[in-house]
This record gives C-alpha cells, structure tokens and sequence, in this order.
C-alpha cells in the first residue's frame, strides 16, 4: 500500500523563516516498494532544499503554484511546471543526497517529483525483488509478460544482467537523469520479443526510445544510423535495440542473466556477417569491431559504421513503433489515478 508523509525541508521552521513558510508548495512523500534507507536518504536531501535557491521567475512560478493549484494553472505554465519540477529540482535535490550511500541504492530505487494540486509528491519507487535460483532478481510492479511454448511468463533481470544493459543505455556517469532513463526502462517497458540465439538458447530482445536529437540515442540511431530521412511520419516513434539477453526459466519468471550488445558472436546478426559476401579481410575487421564494441566506445569513437552495417544488411537495429511500449501512466503516483 502506497504511503504519504509529510515532507519538512524547506516548510520547516528551522530552514525558513515563518513569514516565507506558506509561499511555497509543500513535499509530501510516496514510497512504492523502494528500500526505506534510499527512502530516508531523499527525504534527508529534500529537507536540505529550499526555493530560495532558485531564480526569482522560477519562484514566481512555484509560489503561483501553491496559491492557485495545478488545475488551475494556465496551460503553458503547467508545461513549464512539470517540466522545471521533475527536472531541476529533482536534480538539485539528488545532487544534495550523500554519495556514498546511495550508490548501493542505485539504479535499483528511483524518485521523481510530481506536482498535483498545490503540493509536489517525491516519489520513491523500487524495483520488485524475489529470490531465485539465479540469485536475487529484479522486476517491475507491471509484470510485463512474454508468452513461450504457451506459457506466459514475468520478465525479470539478474543483477549482472542490469548493470550491463545501465552501460548499455547510459554509459555515462550516474546522474539525475541517466538514472531516471534506466529506471524507467526497467520499470516501465512493457514489451519484449522472444529470440533464439545462434547457439540454440531462448533470448529476449528489447527496445528504447530515441527521445529526442538532444539525446545521444537520437543523434546516433536516428541520424547516423537510420537517417532522419528514412522516419516515416505517423508509424510511431523510433526504437533503438537495446541487446539480447540469454533468458533462464524460474517458476513464474524468465530472468534475463546478461546482456549482448548486437553482433556479438551468439548473436542473431552475427551470422549474418558470417555468412555475408563481405571479402575476408573486410569481414574480419567488421567481427573484431562489432565484437569489441559497447555504447561507450561507440561514444568515444564516434564510428557507428558497424551498426549501420548490421542496420542494413542484418536485423533492424532502428524501428518505428505504434503502440504501447512505456507504460508511464500506470507508474505515476496513485493520486493521479484518482484526479479527474
């Protein structure tokens, strides 16, 4: 059951002065199956924030906020509230969480900021845990399902398997927003596709959004490798593949073990390249290349050639997708669901 608490910080008499105190929306907390230490740790950093902090027109906004409610806000100030809330201010509130203990919390827990009515919810969310046999796995509250040989079965991650596709999908140092990109696919993708890899065993394999050219997945996928002209208007946003992850059945589980960047020699497109025309040499280098590559190197280098090759000539490595892929709505706090 989701529980709410009363947040302090900055409504509390020791980091405010009184007459300020009702100026600005308060916190309050909901914590949907998080660790209660990552719970407390963000509450601690919350309490450290304070509105003060910010630029006055930011403030005018906040303060607009409180006085007038969420439903009643003009529309582009509702845009510019959700958008300054989830972003900014969660980003200084995790910039004041301690270091070294939340790493152990990480990308396991999240928390998000969600203005409603006149307050903003700090949701805590986590993903679910069970023990299996292979070790502790990891699952969202939506349960996504993959159906195999007629039985339909949960979608759960190893621990390594999470840490890979966190490289996969964001190499870069965690952050405020790299967590929330890996958080929510964990939490919120609902689709997946079963495979079989080169070596007989079942797989599944995945996809993420390319948001938008400010991110590096659009600028890669989408102009390097799929190539803005090729976006077909209105059949859906696109879709980079993520990897294969060779799959182990527990109970009511399929638990992803680890993660295969495409190409790599048990995957599907590698026998594509092996079976390819390609002159020996060249084909020789394009395995070395594909087989040593991650999404860091692909950064680092800027040589995308590989994945436009197997683009081209193997599997898709960039789709349009109508349909549900996120379920975001489902994950948002519980009060939203009862909102007109």
């Amino acid at each position: 059951m989701n529980q709410y608490h009363r947040g302090f910080g900055f409504n509390s008499k020791e980091t405010i002065k009184s007459k300020d105190r009702d100026k600005y929306p308060i916190f309050t907390f909901e914590n949907r199956d998080a660790d209660l230490d990552f719970v407390k740790l963000v509450k601690e950093a919350t309490q450290k924030f304070d509105f003060n902090e910010l630029p006055r027109e930011d403030r005018n906004l906040y303060q607009k906020f409180k006085k007038n409610g969420f439903k009643d806000l003009r529309v582009k100030l509702k845009e510019k509230l959700l958008f300054h809330c989830g972003l900014f201010i969660g980003r200084i509130i995790f910039e004041k969480l301690s270091k070294d203990k939340i790493e152990a919390y990480l990308p396991f827990n999240d928390f998000r900021l969600c203005p409603i009515e006149n307050k903003i919810i700090v949701q805590c969310r986590g993903l679910k845990k069970s023990n299996s046999s292979q070790g502790k796995i990891y699952y969202s509250f939506l349960k996504p399902k993959v159906e195999i040989d007629g039985n339909e079965y949960i979608v759960a991650f190893s621990k390594h398997a999470i840490e890979q596709i966190c490289r996969r999908i964001n190499p870069v140092l965690m952050n405020y927003f790299s967590l929330g990109d890996i958080y929510a696919y964990l939490e919120e993708n609902t689709y997946f596709e079963i495979c079989t890899l080169r070596d007989g065993n079942p797989a599944i394999t995945f996809w993420d959004l390319c948001v938008s050219k400010e991110f590096w997945h659009y600028r890669v996928y989408v102009e390097e490798v799929l190539g803005k002209e090729n976006l077909i208007l209105g059949k859906g946003n696109p879709y980079f593949r993520v990897g294969y992850c060779p799959i182990a059945f527990d109970g009511e589980f399929v638990v992803a073990t680890t993660l295969l960047f495409p190409g790599y020699s048990k995957t599907p497109e590698y026998e594509y390249i092996a079976n390819s025309s390609l002159p020996y040499a060249d084909k020789e280098l394009l395995i070395k290349k594909i087989t040593q590559q991650d999404a860091k190197s692909l950064l680092e280098t800027g040589d995308f050639s590989g994945i436009k090759w197997l683009h081209k000539n193997a599997l898709p490595q960039v789709i349009q997708i109508n349909g549900l892929i996120y379920d975001h709505f489902k994950t948002f706090p519980s009060i939203y669901h009862k909102s007109p």
